[in-house]
């Protein structure tokens, strides 16, 4: 799942799902929307770069985000337990590729003051947009699945 998410910016199997940004120098806006129905998107929705659908096991009804280093939220999905199809779109990725190679550049220091704050200035560059709908109850049975 992790190779599949370097590849193509998304994996997902079982009660999980990875999002591998760009980068790590910047922080990431991630927006959460919980919909009745799945969304009609096109590949380039206002600049949203739309990736394959997923499905996705929620067993408890929650879902939390996080990240390595970074906090974690967490939200109740209104229809509770259940399978979720789960769209993820971003943009800004390249753009924060950039910005922060070329921040690299300019500071031998980049922990100093002045780079620091002009780090903080790009902060959100890089967007995902995460939408799920409930597609069903969890199958009788249901193990976990996930990658053994």
């Amino acid at each position: 799942m992790i190779a599949s998410a370097q590849a193509e910016v998304v994996g997902c199997g079982g009660a999980e799902l990875i999002i591998h940004c760009a980068q790590d120098w910047f922080a990431v806006a991630v927006r959460l929307e919980v919909r009745a129905l799945p969304s009609v998107a096109i590949e380039s929705d206002g600049g949203w770069w739309v990736c394959p659908m997923f499905e996705l096991a929620s067993p408890s009804g929650w879902l939390v985000v996080g990240s390595p280093t970074g906090e974690v939220v967490d939200l109740v999905l209104e229809g509770g337990p259940g399978v979720y199809g789960v769209e993820v779109a971003h943009r800004g990725r390249d753009r924060a590729v950039v910005l922060r190679d070329g921040l690299f550049a300019r500071y031998q220091d980049v922990l100093s003051g002045e780079a620091l704050r002009e780090r903080d200035e790009h902060v959100g560059v890089e967007r995902y947009r995460v939408r799920f709908w409930r597609v069903a109850p969890l199958p009788e049975g249901w193990d976990g699945g996930g990658e053994d």
